[in-house]
């Protein structure tokens, strides 16, 4: 009998979440809690999580597959791979820690499950929990020169 989505959610290692730089603090209380805001997500291979300028609706974890994450600029009619990822990396904080649309887009290579931490449960987090919030404001801060080159073509895989 397959496990129900909280089943299987509560089954996960927590250190997976600890990979995720601003909730490397979360203890296992914290990681119960999450449980309850996330959900699992199955995609086909060449199928698209996201586009660029979408709203951020959350982040994810890639548990299983591949995803590559992409820019097209029309003016050059080009598709410009910044990353591809494997199981165990997230993608889509930026957009809910700065509040703006998707930076890039997102597509599925190989068939994937993900951990999908929606923008609301995000949200509660970083208003419940200080730590959090303190981790947040420093990964901002990082990421603000890469979401700069990103956006001016300037980081791809070769340069991560």
């Amino acid at each position: 009998m397959p496990l129900e989505p909280s089943d299987q959610l509560k089954t996960l290692n927590f250190e997976l979440l600890k990979k995720v730089p601003f909730l490397s603090e979360l203890g296992p209380n914290d990681f119960l809690s999450i449980c309850e805001i996330c959900e699992i997500k199955s995609y086909e291979a060449s199928s698209s999580i996201f586009m660029a300028s979408e709203s951020a609706e959350g982040l994810y974890i890639l548990l299983s597959g591949r995803v590559e994450l992409f820019l097209y600029r029309k003016s050059f009619h080009e598709k410009k791979v910044l990353k591809k990822l494997i199981a165990g990396e997230y993608f889509g904080e930026i957009g809910l820690l700065d509040g703006q649309s998707r930076s890039a887009s997102a597509n599925v290579l190989t068939k994937s499950e993900l951990l999908f931490l929606p923008k609301d449960g995000f949200d509660f987090l970083v208003k419940n929990n200080h730590q959090i919030a303190k981790s947040i404001t420093e990964h901002l801060i990082k990421i603000g020169g890469f979401k700069y080159e990103v956006q001016h073509g300037l980081k791809t895989d070769e340069t991560l």
